[in-house]
């Protein structure tokens, strides 16, 4: 009998963002996605374009045993699918690529599906920006689900 997909690791990154760039890798490409408004691929990774400048969004990593359930419909704003080839780890850096946290990973080709959603400013909330910490509730919000490509 088969098995469901199960998550075997979730790693939640909450990155000090600068000029709306956050970027992940690596990870390697045989065929890169598209640049589009949310993402560009320089090179050995991606660049993601945030929505508000110097803030700390949460971007969380989820490793699978497999292809995870679908997201909850309507809560993400954002989705795009690819494959890359990862090392050991896959790390999240700020724009001048100061280490953030990494989450360790199998070496191998991976599929992944990348989610974002974001929301306004509260009006009882500081719009003080940069921000001097992470906010409880952040502004932003990126998901990456990576399982094995078998």
């Amino acid at each position: 009998m088969l098995q469901p997909p199960r998550m075997i690791r979730r790693d939640d990154i909450r990155p000090r963002v600068d000029h709306r760039t956050v970027q992940v890798g690596t990870m390697w490409f045989d065929e890169p996605p598209a640049d589009d408004e949310r993402i560009q691929v320089p090179g050995a990774g991606l660049y993601l374009s945030t929505v508000w400048t110097d803030h700390h969004p949460l971007v969380r990593l989820e490793s699978w045993s497999g292809e995870p359930p679908e997201p909850e419909e309507g809560l993400w704003t954002y989705r795009r699918e690819f494959r890359a080839a990862l090392e050991e780890r896959l790390a999240v850096l700020d724009l001048f690529g100061f280490f953030n946290e990494s989450a360790p990973v199998t070496p191998g080709p991976y599929r992944f599906r990348l989610l974002h959603r974001s929301r306004e400013l509260d009006p009882d909330e500081d719009d003080k920006f940069p921000e001097p910490a992470p906010r409880e509730v952040p502004l932003e919000v990126w998901l990456f689900q990576l399982w094995p490509e078998h």
